[in-house]
């Protein structure tokens, strides 16, 4: 039940909790009005919020820590409303240094860009004659490498030719000596010894386990012991193209030959 005697007293606020109550909401309104309009520093600001993944103004607000109002005076220039903490929470935020933020601001002067080194002409004389140089030992590493193709080629032409032919001739004669077919490799040995390339071991030759010389059969050769040389290797001067290939016993083949 209605308290009579305060019921005027309650009767009279009653207008007044309603106009603040629409007042109120009118600010708000207000507010976000203003959150939605466009300032003179919103370009740059969304255009870093995009980097930052802060998709509107409401999340560079709380990243910031700001209100509505100082996100307001921050997005139109009015820099005299905001607290320098506030200045350095919103450079944080955007992950700017702040002097970045004032610059963005118009606060202080951007940074000057480095002047560009004066060019001493002596020194870019000498610099374009040395990209000149590149060039000239490129192009003469390139010349150099296809001469030496085509004359590798040229010595081995013979056997490059020839081999091809072998497999047909064997099927025509399975019974074709293999000493027939051992002229070819002439242009192959000619080659090698151009490139002073020399063999390691020969077949079947008994030789003392080198593991620097020799690539075993078996993990548990010793070194000195006598191995068969099963495929001979390659060196070039002391340096070691392709061990040879040994093992501990000869093929069955070489057993037939004995």
């Amino acid at each position: 039940m209605l308290d009579l005697p305060n019921a005027p007293l309650m009767l009279g606020l009653a207008p007044l909790a309603l106009a603040i109550g629409l007042g109120g909401w009118y600010l708000y309104g207000l507010q976000d009005t203003a959150m939605a309009q466009s300032y003179p520093h919103d370009a740059w600001l969304k255009a870093r919020m995009g980097e930052r993944d802060l998709p509107t103004w409401q999340a560079l607000q709380q990243a910031a820590g700001l209100s509505k109002t100082s996100l307001q005076n921050l997005r139109r220039g009015h820099c005299q409303r905001l607290r320098w903490e506030q200045f350095e929470q919103v450079a944080q935020a955007l992950q700017w240094p702040l002097a970045t933020l004032l610059a963005q601001l118009d606060l202080i002067a951007a940074p000057a860009a480095p002047a560009p080194p004066e060019t001493d002409p002596a020194l870019e004389q000498l610099r374009q004659e040395c990209l000149a140089l590149r060039q000239d030992l490129a192009q003469q590493d390139a010349a150099s490498t296809q001469a030496a193709t085509q004359q590798s080629f040229f010595e081995l032409q013979p056997l490059l030719t020839q081999f091809p032919t072998v497999p047909r001739m064997v099927e025509v004669q399975p019974n074709l000596p293999a000493r027939n077919l051992l002229p070819l490799f002439n242009a192959l040995n000619n080659w090698l010894a151009r490139w002073e390339i020399s063999p390691i071991g020969e077949p079947w030759q008994p030789v003392p386990f080198d593991p620097r010389l020799h690539q075993p059969d078996g993990a548990d050769m010793e070194p000195e012991e006598t191995v068969y040389v099963r495929f001979v290797g390659y060196r070039q001067g002391d340096q070691i193209l392709a061990r040879a290939k040994v093992s501990r016993t000869l093929p069955a083949a070489a057993s037939q030959a004995s």
